[in-house]
């Protein structure tokens, strides 16, 4: 309990000892009557879970030392579902502090530094539909004077991209029945495309800078032309035309001449990228726009393209959907072939303020492991695990009609056990089982893979050996 000193008052007659006596016993009850409703309450800690979802008004919590625009914002979401996405334990000396993070109907996203009972609030980026808005951004309570606003931002977004609420998951299951039930497994399935993604990924060059212009000219070479022989066009008309103000002075016959010689399609094409330059710097001081509907503006540029930029410049872009992620999606988590599902579940799945990455990994993933003929187990398949098209071996997609034929069959098999044999000695058969499919069991369990190993081992292909402890198998050499 804080108690404070009051020094000698030389004031006015009517501030005599009995009033004084009179406001320090109400002041010391007023706080004995506040410590025994948090006695009775509970302690908050013991309360708040991450994934919680609660209201403003169910934190319990008083507001302090908060400006007005804050104060007002807050209040504002009383009545609103709010998700706890964090929780840190940083007492010192005994004292309890709980720092927690709360997202608000999935639209903004509020910081609390709570002390027993005082909070400070901060609204630190609001969002609409992957659109931040620079006037929500930021009050200052509890900034540190190092801290810039951009960097406040970048430390939240590590901060909210915790399990999504019961709720929301349920909902999302309706157009995802395969999608994992619980919140943790959501999560389990977000890490693990990232983590494969940031593990190893094609090296394009423009995934390796966050310039807007290099980014929209790789996108809109890419429309047409396959991604590799995109690499060598782009970096020649770079070296040419090094930024949006070089292309803007160019003479727009030698950039259609350029597109031309490259063969990288339709010449309007490339009189739209110079006529967007020109719009960069005449219209927007040379600086480009940062949301999908800013960058929508410019010549020649769609919501897709847009939202790419958007994306992999400012990391303020929507989730992708394009026929990749929709094939993803279908064959993962049995979306049905239906846009506003498929947006649906992208938008769900995406991690808040990171689709940078996330689009990116996504992509890669439909163009790597989730092709037209699918190579889960060759490309490391990060949802292998959770996949409905890898259980039951229908793989089959909005834009393949009809199955693949070698994905799943026993050939492809066969040829699996092949490959992981000539990376070891020998294996034994339940060591074995789990490198050539990672749902390993039941159906496709010990009894399926000594039938494939028995085939090859009657092709001449490998050797079984029937240990007294296990089955042991290896290449025939």
């Amino acid at each position: 309990m804080a108690w404070v000193a009051i020094g000698e008052l030389k004031t006015s007659s009517w501030w005599r000892p009995g009033f004084l006596h009179l406001v320090a016993t109400f002041v010391v009850a007023l706080r004995i009557l506040v410590l025994a409703r948090h006695l009775l309450v509970g302690h908050p800690r013991e309360e708040l879970v991450v994934g919680d979802v609660v209201t403003a008004a169910q934190l319990e919590v008083q507001v302090a030392r908060v400006d007005a625009g804050a104060k007002e914002h807050v209040d504002g979401s009383a009545n609103q579902l709010a998700r706890v996405v964090r929780l840190e334990d940083g007492g010192e000396g005994g004292e309890f502090v709980l720092r927690l993070a709360v997202q608000f109907d999935c639209q903004f996203v509020v910081y609390l530094g709570v002390e027993r009972l005082d909070v400070v609030v901060q609204v630190v980026e609001a969002h609409a539909r992957g659109e931040t808005r620079a006037s929500d951004t930021a009050f200052a309570p509890m900034r540190q004077e190092t801290t810039t606003p951009k960097s406040l931002v970048a430390h939240l977004s590590t901060m909210t991209d915790a399990a999504p609420a019961t709720d929301d998951i349920e909902a999302i299951r309706d157009v995802a029945p395969a999608l994992p039930d619980d919140a943790e497994g959501v999560e389990r399935v977000r890490r693990a495309l990232v983590e494969w993604y940031e593990a190893d990924h094609r090296d394009y060059p423009w995934r390796r800078t966050e310039n807007a212009y290099e980014i929209l000219v790789s996108e809109v070479m890419s429309q047409q032309t396959q991604l590799d022989r995109v690499v060598a066009a782009w970096e020649d008309f770079l070296e040419r035309w090094p930024t949006a103000a070089n292309l803007a002075d160019a003479d727009r016959s030698d950039v259609v001449s350029f597109w031309t010689s490259h063969s990288l399609g339709y010449n309007n094409r490339a009189k739209y990228l110079h006529e967007a330059a020109r719009q960069v710097e005449e219209e927007y001081d040379g600086s480009f726009p940062e949301s999908p509907d800013e960058l929508q503006e410019l010549m020649g540029v769609g919501p897709y393209t847009a939202n790419a930029v958007a994306s992999f410049a400012f990391n303020a872009g929507d989730a992708v959907v394009d026929t990749n992620v929709k094939r993803v999606l279908h064959r993962a988590f049995d979306v049905p072939d239906d846009d506003s599902a498929f947006e649906d579940v992208a938008q769900f799945l995406m991690p808040e303020g990171e689709s940078r990455v996330w689009n990116n990994a996504v992509m890669e993933l439909g163009g790597v492991a989730c092709g037209k003929t699918p190579r889960c187990d060759e490309a490391g398949c990060p949802w292998r695990a959770w996949c409905h098209a890898y259980e039951t071996g229908d793989f089959t997609a909005p834009d393949v009609p009809t199955q693949p034929t070698f994905e799943g069959s026993r050939r492809q098999m066969r040829g699996r056990v092949v490959r992981i044999l000539g990376e070891y000695d020998e294996l034994a058969l339940d060591t074995l089982g789990p490198r050539v499919r990672v749902d390993y069991g039941g159906e496709h369990g010990r009894e399926w893979l000594r039938g494939l190993v028995d085939d090859l081992a009657d092709d001449g292909l490998v050797d079984v050996d029937e240990g007294t402890d296990d089955v042991v198998v290896r290449l025939r050499q």
